[in-house]
This record gives structure tokens, C-alpha cells and sequence, in this order.
């Protein structure tokens, strides 16, 4: 990416996995943003785009509910995560940061932190979209998201000046709210097997049902409207039944990334490094 950079002539930068497909619209609305002279990079909206597992089903869900509350970092100028699979830069934004940084396995994340240190904006552009080829067994996936955990506190660990920075050119939302909220949630990962045992334990012994619905009910009614709301809402059609499951969904997921932090926190300690990871590909399918 690096020596790409080097022969790049064009005033933008768009970075786009090999296992990801963009939409025809895609290029012309990552641009959009760039008309403030202060941003410096814009995330797309990357949707799961292999839905024949349950797997891939389960990721199609958790993308679409995660990108959707870029919106609220990007109303704040602070989306700090814009993932290589759809990211648009200024090109002189990245070269005046130094390029991307190889000793970080998730440079894509490092990078727009980075931006963001530097005093820039970055923004999300919701219909800038791209299809993305989620991992299609479980091994697969636990893989990825150690990659992706390692990578992202290797970030914070870098960036560590950032948090509670009270310097001009820093966004107090990204520095006060987003960063140790991220940091917050990492941590509440290691007790959340706790916490949920003694939430159903209770609901059991007790009979008291109520907050369960609660929280099904409000995660359905969360999920049908980020479906209704998203400009590729047709292709997330297949999500409408799986609504009501949404927490079993996001329970789920939240095994896979428990794993991911117990290894990331094991290499830590350890200083042992991660190198990149191949899993079988079975191809993006983008019918909308």
C-alpha cells in the first residue's frame, strides 16, 4: 500500500480489499465528504455479502448494526476505525502522516486514529457501499477477529496520549467518550459470562420475564429499523426473520471476540507476534 502511495497522482486514495466488491455508486458518494478541506479520510459502508450460513448470516446482522452507529461518530468528525475493505483518504493527509505503519497488523485502523491525531476529520458515508466476504466457518472467523483486537489495542497502546487529550487539535468525543469507551468495553468482555449468568439465573429462579422482553423486543425493533434505514435495505431483506434472534446473534459474536481478547492479552504478554491468516474463500455474492 505504501509503494501504491508513492505512484498516486489523484488528489484521493481509495483503499478496497481483494475480497470485497464495490458498488456501482460507491467511489462518487466516498467522495462526497472530501468537499470540507479538513477531512482527511471517510469510511464506506461495508456490507457482509456471502449469506448462505448461518455464520455469514450472523455478520451480515453484526455489520449492519455496528456501520450504522458510525453515523453518530461521523455527526462528531471522529469515526476511528475505516476499515481498508472501504476507505477513501486525502492523499496528502497520508503522506503528511508518514504512510501506513507495517508493524500494525490492522494498519487501516491505525491509520484513520492516526488522522485524527493529526487534528483532521474523518467521516462515515453510509451508501458508499461495499461487499465484503465474511468467514464462513468458525475457526475462520476466530481468526479474524484476533486480528482485528490485536491490531485495534495495539493501536490504542500507540495512540495511548490520545485518551483524555485535552489539546486543541483533538476532538474531545473521540478523546472523552469513543476511545475509553472502547477500552470500557474490552474490559466489560472479561466479566460479561459473569454478568449474563447471574442476569438468566435470576430471570429463572424468579419468573420475572419482563427485562428479557424487554431487551429483545428493543434490539428487534433496533435492527428492523437500521434495516429500514440502510440505502441497501432490499439486500438485507434476509434479516427481517432473523430480527427477534438479534441477541442471541450478538451473544454469539460475543464468544468469538471473548476468544480474540483471552489470545490478544496472552501475546501481549508474551510479545508474541501475529501474522496474517488465510481462511477458505467461497466467493461474495451481491445480488440486491
Amino acid at each position: 500500500m505504501n509503494r501504491a502511495l508513492v505512484h498516486a497522482e489523484g488528489e484521493i486514495v481509495i483503499t478496497v480489499d481483494a475480497d470485497s466488491v464495490m458498488d456501482p455508486e460507491a467511489i462518487a458518494n466516498l467522495v462526497k465528504p472530501f468537499s470540507d478541506p479538513r477531512v482527511g479520510g471517510v469510511a464506506g459502508n461495508v456490507v457482509v455479502g456471502n449469506r448462505k450460513k448461518p455464520i455469514e448470516w450472523m455478520q451480515q446482522m453484526e455489520y449492519l448494526y455496528g456501520f450504522f452507529f458510525k453515523r453518530a461518530d461521523s455527526l462528531f468528525n471522529s469515526v476511528y476505525i475505516i476499515g481498508g475493505a472501504a476507505a477513501a483518504y486525502r492523499r496528502e493527509v497520508l503522506n503528511e502522516a508518514g504512510g501506513f505503519d507495517p508493524r500494525i497488523i490492522t494498519e487501516d485502523i491505525e491509520m484513520s486514529t492516526r488522522i485524527l491525531a493529526h487534528g483532521y476529520k474523518t467521516r462515515y458515508a453510509s451508501d458508499a457501499v461495499v461487499y465484503t466476504e465474511g468467514p464462513s466457518d468458525f475457526k475462520s472467523l476466530s481468526n479474524q477477529r484476533l486480528r482485528w483486537k490485536y491490531g485495534r489495542i495495539l493501536t490504542f497502546i500507540k495512540h495511548r496520549k490520545l485518551f483524555f487529550s485535552l489539546r486543541p487539535q483533538h476532538n474531545p468525543y473521540l478523546t472523552f467518550m469513543l476511545l475509553p469507551m472502547a477500552v470500557y468495553a474490552e474490559l466489560l468482555l472479561l466479566v460479561e459470562a459473569v454478568l449474563l449468568s447471574t442476569f438468566f439465573i435470576y430471570t429463572v429462579c424468579t419468573g420475572d420475564y419482563q427485562s428479557l422482553v424487554c431487551v429483545i423486543g428493543l434490539l428487534s425493533a433496533v435492527v428492523g429499523a437500521q434495516i429500514l434505514a440502510d440505502p441497501k435495505r432490499r439486500f438485507h431483506r434476509n434479516l427481517v426473520f432473523l430480527a427477534p434472534a438479534a441477541w442471541l446473534v450478538f451473544y454469539a459474536m460475543d464468544v468469538v471476540e471473548f476468544q480474540a481478547l483471552v489470545r490478544t492479552l496472552k501475546r501481549l504478554a508474551t510479545r508474541e507476534e501475529l501474522k496474517w491468516q488465510k481462511w477458505v474463500r467461497v466467493g461474495v455474492v451481491t445480488e440486491a
